[in-house]
């Protein structure tokens, strides 16, 4: 993991080194709800808040390339009764991707979003205190719409979707999150 976040970095960073002083870059903040479901034959669901930030490189007028990390809460999965927790999930992800964009008005532009989702993934049960832990990379989608408030300023809403593939204790389960995110971003 530590080896491709590394070259993911040098990449970026010649990417970035390389751009024109016409090049644009951003900064966003992410806040989210996101379902995230565990299909072990159970589908197991359970929600959170997402918190993140995105760095971002115009590469043309349509093309941005992006850095992001965000984690999803703590969700927890309750007894039947409701009176304990069973299990408590903790998820975490780098996500580089490309962006392409579509102005739909000099201010609303939609876009789509492809990206490579490098996760890391804890289940702890609470009854016995075991805990289960994995990390990975599976692709990374999304889709969503940016509203320029003012030349540096803009707000957005997005949805994403990543379908973990996790060991879980020795099966190989999905480990499905789908994100929806309200942005705020400045332009430099």
């Amino acid at each position: 993991m530590k080896q491709v976040v590394a070259v993911i970095g040098v990449l970026a960073t010649i990417i970035f080194a390389n751009a024109s002083a016409e090049e644009i870059f951003s900064v966003e903040v992410l806040l989210g709800s996101a379902n995230q479901t565990l299909n072990d034959n159970s589908y197991i669901t359970v929600n959170d808040t997402s918190l993140g930030i995105r760095i971002g490189q115009k590469m043309t007028d349509f093309v941005t390339f992006s850095l992001a990390y965000k984690e999803y809460g703590e969700p927890n999965q309750f007894s039947a009764d409701r009176q304990s927790v069973f299990h408590s999930y903790r998820t975490s992800t780098f996500i580089p991707s490309i962006k392409v964009a579509h102005d739909i008005t000099e201010k609303l532009s939609i876009y789509g979003r492809i990206g490579l989702s490098f996760w890391r993934w804890k289940l702890i049960n609470t009854d016995t205190t075991t805990r289960i832990s994995d990390k990975g990379g599976d692709p990374h989608y999304g889709v969503g719409l940016t509203l320029r408030s003012s030349e540096n300023v803009f707000i957005g809403a997005e949805y994403n979707f990543t379908n973990m593939a996790v060991n879980n204790n020795g099966d190989t389960v999905d480990y499905e999150i789908k994100d929806f995110v309200l942005s705020a971003g400045y332009v430099f």
